[in-house]
């Protein structure tokens, strides 16, 4: 039997680059990439007028190995009409110093209003140089951009999560579990204790592949009345996940504990929210109970086989060996 965790008794980038399409010339560039000696902007990934996803990252290929310290929305504007800016986290290319990619915010909130990008909208891209503005990217070298881009394009309007969103990782989201594969330990599913999200124990998982606390490790029982018996379980995914209620809710995700006698697992009410997405390894998830836990009893969390990616992609089974 999977059992994770015990309470006691009353006491991305590298996926991220490789998942880009490749890139489309720059509309708003010239003749300029072929003299070496000047910084310019050969390609940007978003053509004049393309309906681009709301979560897809938009990558910048210059000429030159860029000084990050000179990216930012000053250098790279990425707006709408209005003057809004689109919200999302510039990023350096490990294999390549002369990328810089901008991911969008992908949305925790289920109406979409905390998305980096806005279904339904123009947005305008404005790489300034150094002939039309005052703020431009410089390379490693000190050498100023010669040449930018100004161009347009539109985000997809509806609510569907298949219409709004890319799906850059394959298959159904995967809990995230000590060991993970590409190094990043801190994105992984764990046990917050006391309020304090720096308070952490881990899940690692065995030689059976079951997860569970180290070291004989037990969660507090999660008393109102006494901060440092407070807990949650923070499932880490390996993927961005579709944040609308349908999905973030304590049907398709939630936490169960062992009856006595080892008679079968009861729900346990808890609360579930989206409290990370589209990060660079993924999405995370917190759940949090709404009562005092059984003492000395075991506890785990079930990923149903409805809960979905941003596109739709489901388990075929119920996840519930992880933490």
């Amino acid at each position: 039997m999977n059992l994770s965790f015990s309470v006691q008794r009353n006491a991305w980038v590298p996926a991220l680059f490789a998942s880009l399409l490749a890139t489309a010339c720059s509309s708003g560039g010239g003749g300029g990439s072929s003299i070496t000696s000047s910084m310019t902007l050969p390609s940007v990934s978003v053509t004049q007028g393309q309906e681009w996803k709301i979560n897809r990252p938009i990558q910048f290929n210059f000429s030159q190995p860029v000084d990050f310290s000179t990216v930012d929305q000053s250098t790279i504007s990425i707006a709408q009409s209005n003057g809004e800016a689109a919200v999302g986290t510039f990023l350096s290319d490990p294999g390549d110093p002369r990328v810089v990619v901008f991911q969008p915010a992908c949305p925790t909130k289920a109406d979409l209003s905390d998305s980096g990008l806005k279904p339904g909208r123009t947005y305008r891209i404005r790489v300034g140089d150094v002939n039309n503005s005052v703020s431009f990217v410089r390379s490693t070298s000190g050498e100023p951009l010669q040449l930018g881009t100004n161009r347009t394009f539109v985000t997809p309007s509806g609510s569907d999560a298949s219409e709004l969103f890319i799906d850059l990782v394959p298959g159904a989201p995967t809990p995230r579990v000590l060991p993970v594969t590409d190094g990043n330990n801190e994105a992984a599913t764990y046990l917050e204790v006391g309020l304090d999200d720096s308070n952490r124990t881990y899940f690692v998982r065995d030689v059976f592949g079951n997860g569970g606390l180290p070291g004989g490790a037990e969660a507090p029982l999660n008393l109102y009345s006494r901060v440092d018996s407070r807990m949650a379980v923070i499932v880490e995914f390996n993927q961005p996940v579709n944040p609308l209620t349908s999905n973030i809710n304590d049907d398709r995700i939630y936490l169960e504990y062992l009856l006595p006698g080892g008679l079968g697992w009861a729900r346990f009410d808890s609360r579930v929210e989206l409290i990370e997405n589209c990060s660079l390894t993924g999405a995370a998830v917190r759940l949090t109970p709404t009562g005092v836990l059984p003492q000395n009893s075991q506890v785990r969390a079930v990923v149903a086989p409805e809960f979905e990616d941003l596109v739709g992609n489901r388990n075929d089974s119920p996840l519930v060996n992880f933490a």
